[in-house]
């Protein structure tokens, strides 16, 4: 079945490699001419819904979490596991409220520009040493 990447939504690697199987990233925006392969999984809310989708991929990515998730993975091959939906459902995992949710998501959003500033300067700063 082919299926665009949609906005608002999740993709998990649910079959790939011991480190790479469980990796999860957010769809910020509609990519009408991607294609998902049958390796990944694509989430998107159900109606009803009373959490972030861009908050879950940041507590799917966390150490924690991300480890949990691996731990779920089976299969005999040491460079290919795979992981059920049934056993990535039965992950659990608290919610805090929608305001909660916000305030997290404020404060990595807070970080990682911080953290891109930093990046920028010293690419700046690297480009300027390597000009001749």
């Amino acid at each position: 079945m082919r299926s665009n990447t949609s906005q608002h939504s999740i993709i998990i690697s649910r079959m790939n490699t011991p480190n790479l199987v469980g990796e999860v990233g957010y769809v910020a925006e509609n990519f009408q001419s991607l294609y998902l392969p049958d390796r990944l999984w694509m989430t998107r809310l159900v109606n009803g819904a009373d959490f972030s989708l861009r908050w879950l991929s940041y507590v799917l990515s966390s150490p924690r979490n991300k480890e949990a998730i691996k731990e779920l993975a089976t299969g005999k091959s040491a460079s290919m596991k795979n992981i059920s939906k049934s056993a990535f459902l039965s992950l659990h995992i608290a919610f805090p409220s929608k305001s909660e949710q916000a305030a997290i998501l404020s404060d990595r959003d807070a970080e990682l520009a911080a953290l891109k500033a930093i990046l920028t300067a010293d690419l700046r700063c690297s480009a300027t040493l390597n000009s001749p």
